[in-house]
């Protein structure tokens, strides 16, 4: 077996079979260090493969009072990383094809010692220069990413040429993977001058002095460089990494041009340097008990992942759950095995045992049930395909305006109006606690009304909650019966805002909302004994470049839906949009539907609900595969956005010769 360190090969002999797909907790992995390799340590491997196999084969099954356990993709799921690297100089056909992936070329720079006079990125970005007549380039600082531009050449009288690019920033790429976007992108012209060496080939002499001390990335860059590698950090209150708890995301981006070993060593320092500001009052820091020693080792043929830890972590009792964190962390969620001075531990980490349900997303996504999609139409909420008896016809479920419905399908609400003649106003109305659900169905008043009801959305963990805007107040039930609410916490730098629109994250933790016509998205966290919900007190506010934003929805873990109206002056004239698939951060942007063009006046995305991915899928983890499912009202009736298609949402008639219906507030389970 060959595994890949960050700075050498070794050879080291076999270790027993990873663990298949049945739930049992993997073999003891050996010490990394080990490099002995013998006829026995050889024949036991294969032995243990074979009575794995036939154990598989025999169907043994776990206690009854054990619950199913994830036991992460097969080995061909998570294949190690192929390393590539950017196009050079040599390939540029023209000066501005060479200024084109000059701006791509700075991959990974962002992770290089700021004092830093030379490194493999810097070198790549050097060679794009003249040797006889280099331009004065001294970068400092943060990459910035740029909007792609038009790259424009002419011909210099000296037969040089003159290339010049739109530079427009939209964000900064830090040396811990995370972006910051830049609200105010204060945007310049570029400059370079570009000769012709003695053998043909195309460089830069010359710079303006802006460009000459930035690193610079271009979208295509980043887009084709970088992979999207989420981070996960255990709760707040979830014992300092003890028992219990879920694990929040936190999004970060990996340059595609690093070995294996190198992009585990770069997760490790991530996890080590905390989660980003927004995130921090919710979350739990890395133990600080805990420090990797040595590289990490990465097996080159199942991926595997072996760490090295210091001697401080030897009477830590949580080094399962770190192992499963760390797991989660890594794409494509390799098997991690850790050692402390390379020494297994009488009871070996596991990365396996729990390793879904350290996950509320990955849980949620899973209780998968029929219907999961439904509508509003004559005032009657209706499946898309089956029934639920809390939408049983008549009683409650008359004059709806909207309605939502938990994952589990067990409790419903709906916003009616209250029919008040002198003082017209919408009511919110809840679903009985009782279980199962009377026939029909009973709703109670829960008190919530004002002039405008949001629809309200149900909030499964860290505990049930029914949450509603209220005239632009923020709403949430004080308990799972849904009864009381309150207004949920939001602190005083959103108290004078008006939010128009919300959803929390599948795992409870994090909230998108737009106020003031701002997307941003913030920590999530219940106090007071779960009666007190709080809006942690530093949002972080998302550009989405559409005209107006009107309705958000989360499309994965780390991907928001926003749906609004186009601006009048897109930065791509050529893509006017209405809906947007992007990164929580906002490094990501991409039109909904893909590649669908619309005339801008005529569209208005409202009331977005997306079905959210599981982070277990690996097409979540990028845009190119990602799916997309997503119930949206334009001008005022339902539609469908899938990834490169839209249209009016098909819903059943009551029989051949009904009249068609106008569907509108869709919504899937929450």
């Amino acid at each position: 077996m060959i595994r890949r360190n960050a700075g050498a090969w070794a050879v080291l002999r076999p270790r027993s079979a990873a663990p298949s797909r049945r739930p049992w907790t993997p073999p003891l992995p050996p010490r990394p260090r080990d490099a002995a390799r013998s006829w026995w340590s050889a024949s036991r491997a294969a032995l243990l493969v074979v009575v794995g196999a036939l154990l598989v084969l025999e169907g043994c099954g776990l206690p009854t009072q054990t619950g199913p356990k994830y036991v992460g993709p097969a080995q061909s799921a998570a294949p190690v990383p192929v390393v590539t690297k950017p196009s050079g100089p040599d390939d540029a056909a023209t000066a501005s094809d060479l200024i084109s992936k000059f701006l791509q070329a700075s991959v990974g720079a962002n992770l290089d010692d700021p004092d830093a006079q030379s490194t493999e990125n810097l070198d790549r970005l050097r060679k794009f220069m003249s040797s006889t007549a280099p331009p004065p380039w001294h970068p400092s600082g943060d990459l910035f990413v740029i909007r792609n531009a038009e790259i424009k050449q002419e011909t210099a009288e000296n037969g040089k040429y003159k290339v010049t690019v739109d530079v427009n920033p939209i964000g900064t790429l830090g040396k811990n993977g995370s972006f910051t976007a830049r609200l105010d992108p204060q945007p310049y012209t570029a400059e370079f001058t570009v000769g012709v060496t003695s053998n043909g080939s195309l460089r830069i002499e010359g710079m303006d002095t802006t460009t000459a001390g930035m690193l610079l990335l271009s979208e295509t860059g980043f887009k084709t460089w970088y992979d999207w590698n989420p981070i996960y950090f255990w709760e707040t209150g979830s014992g300092g990494n003890g028992s219990g708890g879920k694990l929040v995301p936190d999004m970060r981006y990996m340059p595609k041009t690093l070995s294996p070993p190198r992009r585990v060593q770069e997760v490790l320092g991530w996890l080590q340097r905390g989660a980003s500001p927004w995130l921090t009052n919710v979350v739990e820091p890395w133990q600080s008990d805990v420090t990797p020693q040595d590289n990490p080792l990465v097996d080159d043929d199942s991926g595997n992942v072996h760490i090295n830890l210091g001697g401080k972590a030897a009477g830590n009792k949580n080094l399962s759950r770190l192992a499963r964190q760390i797991r989660w962390s890594l794409r494509g969620h390799p098997y991690v095995y850790l050692t402390v001075e390379n020494q297994n531990q009488a009871n070996p980490p596991d990365s396996v045992t729990g390793f879904e349900g350290d996950n509320a997303a990955a849980l949620q996504v899973a209780a998968r049930t029929t219907p999961d999609k439904f509508y509003v139409a004559g005032g009657t909420v209706h499946a898309v395909v089956g029934d639920t008896p809390l939408f049983a016809p008549g009683n409650a479920n008359t004059q709806v305006l909207s309605a939502a419905i938990d994952r589990h399908l067990t409790r419903a609400a709906l916003v009616r109006p209250d029919n008040n003649k002198t003082k017209p106003q919408q009511k919110l109305w809840v679903s009985s606690p009782d279980l199962p659900p009377a026939n029909p169905p009973a709703y109670n008043d829960t008190g919530v009304h004002g002039k405008e009801l949001s629809r309200p959305a149900w909030m499964t963990y860290p505990a049930r909650r029914l949450l509603v805007l209220a005239d632009n107040q923020l709403m949430v039930s004080t308990d799972d019966k849904a009864l009381t609410f309150e207004p949920v916490n939001v602190g005083q730098g959103l108290q004078a805002m008006k939010i128009t629109a919300f959803a929390v994250a599948p795992e409870g933790h994090r909230i998108a909302f737009i106020a003031n016509g701002q997307l941003m998205v913030a920590g999530l966290q219940l106090s007071d004994n779960g009666r007190t919900l709080n809006v942690a007190p530093t949002p972080q506010p998302i550009a989405t470049l559409l005209g107006s934003n009107e309705g958000v929805a989360w499309l994965t873990e780390t991907v928001l839906v926003v749906g609004g109206k186009p601006t009048e002056q897109p930065p791509y004239p050529e893509k006017a949009y209405s809906a947007v698939a992007i990164t929580l951060d906002g490094a990501d942007k991409n039109p909904l539907p893909v590649g669908v063009l619309r005339e801008p006046s005529q569209v208005d995305v409202t009331g977005v609900v997306a079905d959210y991915g599981s982070p277990l899928d690996s097409r979540t983890q990028s845009w190119s595969d990602m799916p997309v499912s997503v119930v949206v009202d334009v001008n005022g009736q339902a539609h469908e956005i899938f990834r490169d298609t839209i249209g009016q949402l098909k819903v059943p008639l009551a029989s051949p010769s009904a009249a068609p219906v106008n569907p509108t507030a869709p919504f899937y389970r929450d």
